[in-house]
């Protein structure tokens, strides 16, 4: 995926300690900085921990280490 100029890859992680509706307040203030400083958050939700154990039986799925990659590369 190629990313536009002022745009920001992130891999959103909610899951222990930091979990679904903390992670959703700070997701809202991402947004709003990036309103204001005009850029852009592509955001990518991924299992971690707790959250990953319950669904996919890992605390760290595949998917989510791919996520992880791309977006370091990207």
């Amino acid at each position: 995926m190629q990313m536009k100029k002022n745009s920001y890859n992130i891999v959103v992680l909610p899951g222990d300690g930091i979990g679904p509706e903390v992670m959703a307040e700070a997701i809202r203030v991402l947004q709003a900085v990036a309103r204001q400083s005009r850029f852009e958050p592509v955001l990518r939700y991924a299992d971690v921990g707790g959250a990953a154990i319950d669904k996919q039986g890992t605390p760290l799925p595949p998917a989510t280490e791919i996520a992880l990659e791309i977006r370091r590369a990207g």
